[in-house]
């Protein structure tokens, strides 16, 4: 069965919600304490679980840690 083409997607606007776009992040300096100790110690797990309400930050945190990681220049 052959695939269709898939289709391109315009955005008529950028998405001003878009977690890099997040000036601030509401109480995450603890979870982003943990992160940098267990990423530093080399025992970071392979899984976290990011909860809460909506527009505290989860998604920026979860942005900004995959940044952090893609971003690593290991020797």
């Amino acid at each position: 069965m052959a695939r269709r083409p898939a289709k391109a997607v315009e955005l008529d606007e950028p998405d001003l919600d878009h977690p890099r776009r997040a000036a601030v992040t509401l109480d995450h300096e603890v979870a982003e304490a943990h992160f940098l100790d267990a990423y530093n110690a080399g025992r970071l797990h392979h899984a976290w679980l990011l909860h809460g309400p909506k527009g505290v930050g989860k998604a920026t945190f979860a942005y900004r840690a995959a940044r952090f990681l893609l971003a690593d220049e290991k020797e």
